[in-house]
């Protein structure tokens, strides 16, 4: 069953994680054609792409683990151990560093994005799933499952929003400002607006959306649905 996705601006690839698998299916971004299916960790959650190192990154929630991805060949490049079932993954490009949300350890992974290996744990609120860091601001934006609130953490405070839903899963458009909430529960993305904290809409689907990923360049948030094992592209 997919569980994540992330889009690759350059190549124009989606990378889907399959849970029940344990692989991670390439598509090209036009054609929508299979390209190749890669075996990581048992049961992936989540997909980061990090377009500029050429890199995929693959949080593993059955061991424990991140795999590291080769975006040229589409080949493994290193396994890197983190905390109980890594969830949601983000990238902090003013430090260099790749995040990992750990679920069961109420604890946030940091992973140097150069050498691939673990450079910090932090404890984070209870039960955290989703991760997205806005690349100008750095601020760091936090779905907690246990909590059901939007946590935004900034370089001198943080603040929450209370958006409702489990949070499954974060797509930031920061040339909009845009923050995507993925509720499986109620079976709706909803917008938050980045710079006011507030929310602007929530889109109710039919299925149970599971992940997002956006195309700012192409102006689409795909929808990765649980229930019809199925993705979706809407226009933004």
């Amino acid at each position: 069953s997919p569980r994540g996705a992330a889009f690759h601006e350059f190549t124009n690839k989606l990378y889907v994680a399959n849970f029940g698998d344990s692989t991670v299916t390439v598509i090209h971004g036009v054609t929508n054609a299979v390209l190749k299916t890669i075996p990581v960790g048992r049961n992936p959650t989540a997909v980061l792409v990090d377009a500029a190192a050429n890199r995929v990154y693959v949080s593993n929630s059955g061991e424990d683990t991140v795999s590291i991805i080769d975006a040229d060949t589409d080949t493994i490049l290193k396994v890197t151990g983190v905390g109980r079932s890594p969830q949601g993954l983000a990238l902090d490009r003013v430090r260099n560093r790749v995040l990992a949300a750990n679920r069961d350890s109420n604890s946030i992974t940091e992973i140097d994005a150069t050498t691939g290996m673990p450079a910090g744990e932090t404890p984070l609120g209870k039960k955290p799933q989703a991760l997205a860091v806005d690349p100008e601001s750095g601020t760091v934006w936090v779905g907690n499952l246990g909590q059901r609130q939007l946590i935004a953490l900034e370089k001198d405070r943080i603040s929450s929003i209370a958006a409702g839903g489990s949070q499954e899963s974060l797509a930031l458009d920061h040339t909009r400002g845009v923050l995507f909430l993925a509720n499986p529960e109620g079976g709706m993305v909803t917008a938050v607006d980045t710079a006011t904290k507030t929310v602007l809409a929530s889109i109710q689907l039919a299925g149970k959306p599971v992940s997002l990923a956006v195309s700012s360049r192409d102006h689409l948030l795909y929808v990765l649905d649980s229930t019809g094992k199925s993705l979706h592209a809407l226009e933004l």
